[in-house]
């Protein structure tokens, strides 16, 4: 974005009166900037509907647009024309403005990607393990980082973001892993370990809040204001969005939702964590223990476990929904959530179905005193943690919370 030192104080003078005392013009410049960019990121406007928006002048927007044209983050459509007065321009962002990288560290497979200014997934690269060691990461970063940057404007890259659970050195009997093999992430500090490699700005964020982002900015979620979101993957996690914004908490293990109690299916009367009824690690161990050999690792939605373990799959339905549904009925007696995302390395028709059987099995429980949220089924499936990942260097620089700044909504 512009940050020029030459900037027409007129549009400084027609800020909204929301800056508060002591906030310097080009902080407050640079937030407007942002501002305008997150508007154009629900598709392209024009300036009119932008200062309606934002609740800026038409003097501001149209110098700040310029600006960010001449920057060459957003493009000038053609005029539209047929309408009483001046024609009217379309704004829209500039796919090759900017762009993000993202590294997902999961406990079963990495994901290298790199996305456009809209968010659209340009390139794609992968690496699948019995599970993870700062070596194999440090490898393949190395391997594949010079074909992800392959053709696009270097100055225009803004960053890596890394995606990775939290205390990845836990739970290493339920990766088949030895301790001191995972231990190994206990003193690892990848923003300085990674930056050595690809020597750009790097920000961490828990894996499952960096999926809750994504489909904040990119999916489903754009059309709530408050919601609950789980990510079922090798463990479960998720995020809480309020006021549309996702709220990790002061250590960032927000909405862990792991350890939840929900009821043990094989013994009434029972408590067992939600980890150990709602993942795939449960569901790798039911094939298992049905074919008597060990599962396949359940990558995303083309593994073919979907297909040759249908029976397995539909029993773990059952066990994760209803578990499921005693986790929403808990998040909506603490909070008032319009929805409740599930999302996870599933093929369409499962994840559907999973979602209409968590809201067979709240039916069954008395939810009577709550605001019973919907259940909506994710968008971006195993994508969501490596897109969250990449967003995080564009929610730094580029995006900002509207809802935060008590701007108008829509026209």
């Amino acid at each position: 974005m512009s940050h020029r030192p030459d900037v027409d104080r007129s549009v400084e003078e027609s800020l909204p009166a929301r800056a508060a005392d002591g906030v310097s013009p080009g902080r407050i410049r640079a937030r407007n900037e942002q501002l305008i960019l997150s508007e154009l990121r629900r598709g392209a406007l024009s300036r009119a509907q932008l200062a309606r928006r934002c609740g800026l002048s038409a003097q501001a927007i149209g110098l700040i647009a310029k600006s960010l044209i001449s920057d060459g983050l957003i493009d000038a459509g053609e005029p539209l024309r047929g309408r009483v007065g001046q024609p009217s321009v379309p704004l829209s962002l500039r796919p090759e403005g900017a762009w993000f990288a993202g590294l997902k560290i999961g406990r079963r497979s990495a994901e290298l990607v790199l996305i456009d200014f809209t968010g659209s997934r340009v390139k794609r690269e992968r690496l699948s393990y019995s599970w993870p060691t700062p070596a194999a990461i440090r490898t393949f970063v190395e391997a594949v980082w010079p074909e992800l940057l392959h053709g696009i404007e270097l100055p225009r890259l803004h960053g890596l973001g890394v995606a990775m659970p939290y205390r990845l050195w836990e739970w290493p009997e339920r990766l088949g892993a030895a301790g001191a093999e995972l231990a190994q992430w206990r003193d690892y500090q990848p923003a300085v370990e990674l930056g050595k490699i690809v020597e750009v700005p790097i920000l961490v964020e828990n894996d499952a809040a960096a999926a809750c982002g994504a489909e904040l900015t990119f999916g489903n979620g754009r059309i709530y204001r408050n919601f609950a979101y789980i990510y079922i993957g090798y463990f479960i996690g998720g995020g809480i969005v309020l006021d549309a914004s996702v709220h990790v908490g002061p250590t960032g293990l927000a909405a862990a939702f792991g350890p939840l109690p929900v009821p043990n299916p094989a013994r009434p009367g029972e408590l067992i964590p939600l980890i150990d009824a709602a993942s795939l690690h449960v569901l790798e161990t039911m094939i298992s223990d049905a074919t008597g050999s060990p599962a396949a690792p359940i990558q995303d939605e083309t593994s073919t476990t979907w297909d040759e373990h249908a029976d397995a799959v539909q029993r773990w339905l059952t066990i994760t929904s209803e578990a499921l549904a005693t986790a929403t009925l808990s998040l909506a007696s603490i909070l008032e959530l319009e929805a409740v995302i599930v999302d996870g390395p599933f093929p369409t028709r499962v994840r559907d179905e999973l979602t209409s059987r968590i809201e067979d099995s709240l039916d069954a429980l008395d939810t009577r005193g709550v605001l019973r949220p919907q259940i909506v089924p994710g968008s971006l499936g195993s994508s969501a943690r490596a897109l969250g990942a990449a967003r995080l260097q564009m929610l730094s620089r580029f995006l900002v919370d509207r809802h935060a700044l008590n701007v108008p909504g829509d026209d």
